[in-house]
């Protein structure tokens, strides 16, 4: 009986993820400009979901990711939201602001190509976008990395081998923003929200500390 029961639980997640993506196409069309923001985030779920609960169930894998929030902690779950939203802002503003006096600043790219993006697409930057990227990159990449190096890095961090590589793949990813301020500003907020889920333990801090952290820079691109 457990055995068909964890089988349910393997079936359930991919057709609901099927099911989420069929009604999607009706919401969100492919040609659609600023769909891309949906089915992106949605695939860094999906992924996240599906690594870690190979060989396992869908609770095995939350637990995996660091995603199981515990309600009596909220107060606590706030303050270090709020502490690693901070450690992100203070990165990014010493980054922009060493590429600032090296004449090198570039990141009007990055606010131009925000500010055209549909409300919905805005909102989905600020609420799906943060819970994919971190389910995959933060809650699965991160933590497999270090794993997989501790193998042969006995005796060294492997969870700091496991950041720096995870953020590097992070920053690669925006690149096609077209600046490399950009780039340097993920690589950098990548490992500080690394080093915020091994500090709490918990995925959550990072989920929401990263939804702000969109949220100041949508606003920043829109109304500045």
């Amino acid at each position: 009986m457990q055995g068909a029961g964890v089988l349910r639980l393997k079936l359930l997640f991919p057709l609901s993820i099927l099911i989420l993506l069929i009604l999607s196409v009706f919401i969100f069309p492919f040609d659609q400009f600023g769909s891309s923001v949906f089915y992106v985030s949605l695939a860094f779920i999906a992924c996240a979901l599906f690594l870690s609960s190979w060989n396992t169930d869908v609770l095995h894998g939350l637990t995996y990711l660091r995603l199981t929030p515990r309600w009596k902690g909220a107060p606590a779950i706030a303050l270090q939201s709020l502490a690693l939203f901070a450690a992100c802002a203070a990165v990014t503003l010493a980054i922009s602001g060493i590429f600032m006096l090296a004449g090198a600043l570039d990141t009007d790219n990055v606010y131009g190509k925000v500010s055209l993006l549909p409300l919905p697409a805005l909102i989905l930057a600020f609420t799906l976008a943060p819970l994919g990227e971190e389910m995959f990159f933060r809650g699965f990449l991160f933590r497999w990395m270090g794993e997989k190096l501790g193998g042969w890095l006995r005796g060294k961090p492997q969870w700091a081998a496991g950041a720096l590589l995870s953020s590097l793949v992070f920053a690669l990813m925006h690149a096609p923003y077209g600046s490399v301020a950009e780039v340097a500003v993920a690589f950098a907020v990548g490992l500080a929200l690394c080093a915020g889920v091994k500090r709490t333990g918990s995925l959550v801090p990072a989920v929401l500390a990263h939804a702000a952290f969109n949220l100041a820079s949508i606003a920043m691109a829109v109304f500045i």
